[in-house]
């Protein structure tokens, strides 16, 4: 048996894997769904997710948690995904604390530019919706955004002058991008519009569509 075939994982078997990882399995019966890989793959493949399974004793601390690149793939998918997760939402879904989250965040932020983002989980996304809100047009003035001031290039200065990262974003910031990109975006932070995650300024460019 080829060490590719054990090393080598597609995004839709990751996702395999990790469904199966929910259902009490051992990592031999795991493996039987995966022709060419060995149990050992397997249990590599859970340890580097930083999933467990049946038989399978969880570390008792975190302190290596993010050294897997797969790890900080998954985290950043789920930081830039567009269904906007909360830092709360994505610590539940790691099963890790706040200060480990943080931990993870430096670290990602360390990396810019040599991570690429793996797509939320398909039930992370079903829970929240594959896409963000876009309301019509014709609810705008049910947002009251109709009655806010037309946007002018001053506001648009002052918006990048107070810009926040990432790492600073909270339910009560608008996280609209407004320069940079990748690890280095940049989001408005001023309050946002009722329950909309941008402020009013943003909800016009954002739903005006």
């Amino acid at each position: 048996m080829s060490s590719d075939s054990n090393n080598t994982w597609t995004d839709q078997q990751i996702e395999n894997l990790r469904d199966l990882a929910t259902q009490n399995l051992t990592a031999s019966r795991i493996a039987e769904s995966f022709p060419g890989k060995t149990r050992n793959a397997i249990l590599g493949k859970l340890h580097r997710l930083g999933l467990h399974i049946a038989g399978v004793r969880p570390k008792a601390n975190y302190d290596s948690y993010w050294s897997q690149g797969e790890k900080l793939r998954e985290l950043a998918g789920y930081v830039h995904s567009a269904c906007g997760f909360s830092h709360h939402e994505i610590a539940a879904h790691f099963g890790v604390g706040m200060s480990t989250l943080r931990r993870g965040l430096a670290k990602m932020r360390a990396q810019e530019g040599s991570i690429k983002p793996l797509k939320p989980n398909a039930a992370s996304l079903a829970q929240r919706g594959s896409r963000p809100h876009r309301p019509r047009t014709r609810t705008l003035a049910e947002l009251g955004i109709s009655s806010l001031p037309l946007p002018t290039p001053q506001i648009e200065l002052d918006i990048i002058a107070g810009a926040i990262d990432f790492m600073e974003l909270n339910g009560h910031t608008c996280r609209f991008p407004v320069e940079g990109a990748g690890y280095g975006m940049r989001y408005c932070g001023r309050q946002p519009l009722g329950t909309k995650p941008y402020c009013g300024h943003h909800c016009r460019k954002a739903y005006a569509r």
